[in-house]
């Protein structure tokens, strides 16, 4: 008898307890404002679950950001409730609709764009699978977040650049970053020099070499002869306009029919597919006549030489 009375106090004893926690009361005005949800703050509440269509997420304050979600196109109810140490859960409130499109579902827009010596970087994007970058009226995707921006032009001047993070087909484009480039003389130069040692790199040297880096004194004067005769062709770029990125390109195709087992069925594509390069016909024609005219300067140089 006497066990059955202590058994019967501590059920008591539980009931009590358990009858006397709180239930916290339930968020009341949740509403959404740019895509944040909104709600009162709950009396002795310390955190809230909010329920996106059918997933919770929790948090501290009485907000959340449905930005940070990765959201398909769609409505979403979104309900609230009150969590609390030593409290039972509140209800959640009645549902709110939230409508995912297009315009709300949008990639962040590019952030920190900087430029130094003609490379653009910026932050990367979550959720971005590839990068448009526009300047000059040229437009390159490109995987990572940095590209030499300085190779799509060859005047001096101020020129602006965009960056647009490209979406996966749920998740719509970002706004257009923008960022000015400075292409000054000291940028000019440098970029010239890239092109003139992209044209050495065959013969193995570079732009600035002197005579104590060669063996033989004629080894050197050929080397100024091949360094003076690139850099009139790249007067002739220049003249013609003709960036680096062309030319880059340019040589990308030349290395390919070179190494090709059937080069004149590639060069064949190559023609019937100049968008794929990047390369105009007028562009490819200027650096065909240009690059003839060079070598057929050279050949008479040689020409005279041998007759003289």
């Amino acid at each position: 008898m006497r066990k059955n009375f202590k058994f019967f106090l501590l059920l008591t004893a539980l009931f009590v307890l358990v009858g006397c926690t709180k239930t916290l009361d339930t968020p009341t005005n949740v509403r959404i404002s740019d895509d944040v949800v909104h709600w009162d703050q709950v009396k002795e509440a310390t955190g809230y679950v909010v329920k996106v269509g059918v997933n919770e997420h929790s948090t501290t304050t009485n907000s959340f950001d449905l930005k940070t979600l990765t959201l398909d196109t769609g409505t979403y109810q979104i309900s609230v409730k009150a969590t609390g140490k030593d409290k039972k859960d509140s209800k959640f409130s009645g549902p709110v609709s939230y409508v995912v499109d297009a315009t709300t579902n949008k990639l962040e827009t590019p952030a920190n764009l900087v430029i130094t010596d003609g490379v653009l970087t910026w932050n990367q994007v979550t959720g971005a699978n590839a990068y448009l970058v526009s300047v000059n009226g040229v437009q390159v995707r490109t995987q990572q977040p940095s590209i030499d921006v300085a190779d799509f032009v060859i005047k001096i001047g101020n020129y602006p650049v965009t960056v647009i993070a490209v979406g996966n087909g749920t998740v719509e484009n970002s706004e257009p970053a923008q960022v000015t480039l400075n292409f000054n003389q000291n940028l000019l130069t440098l970029k010239t020099n890239e092109l003139i040692n992209i044209m050495l790199e065959p013969y193995g040297w570079v732009i600035g070499m002197k005579a104590s880096d060669f063996d033989l004194s004629d080894e050197y004067e050929y080397y100024l002869e091949v360094v003076a005769r690139n850099q009139e062709l790249v007067e002739e770029f220049i003249k013609e306009e003709i960036v680096l990125n062309t030319f880059k390109k340019a040589q990308e195709i030349i290395v390919e029919i070179q190494e090709s087992d059937e080069p004149y069925e590639l060069i064949k594509q190559v023609l019937q597919n100049f968008d794929s390069y990047g390369i105009s016909t007028d562009q490819l024609a200027s650096l065909l006549l240009i690059a003839n005219k060079q070598s057929l300067t050279s050949w008479f140089d040689n020409y005279e030489d041998m007759i003289a």
